[in-house]
């Protein structure tokens, strides 16, 4: 099954991963997360918010980052993924 960012989003909202629409986007996070696995190394929020910016041109906080790391938000939309 392919997940393209329409699917994406649709299973962020419906998990409430995403509540409103924000900086940070369900495809660009989820990307960013597969990202720093394929690098084997350990990963900080700075990390991942480079990746953002890398990939998709977005900036965004460490901290903006740590707030989607809460376990509703953050292991309920990777299930559905």
């Amino acid at each position: 099954m392919a997940l393209s960012e329409t699917v994406l989003n649709a299973l962020a909202r419906a998990t409430k991963f995403t509540k409103r629409s924000g900086k940070i986007p369900a495809d660009g996070f989820l990307n960013a997360l597969l990202a720093s696995e394929n690098d084997q190394a350990p990963t900080s929020l700075p990390d991942l918010a480079s990746g953002l910016r890398q990939a998709h041109s977005i900036e965004v906080s460490k901290e903006a980052m740590h707030k989607k790391f809460t376990p509703q938000r953050q292991w309920i939309f990777l299930k559905a993924c």
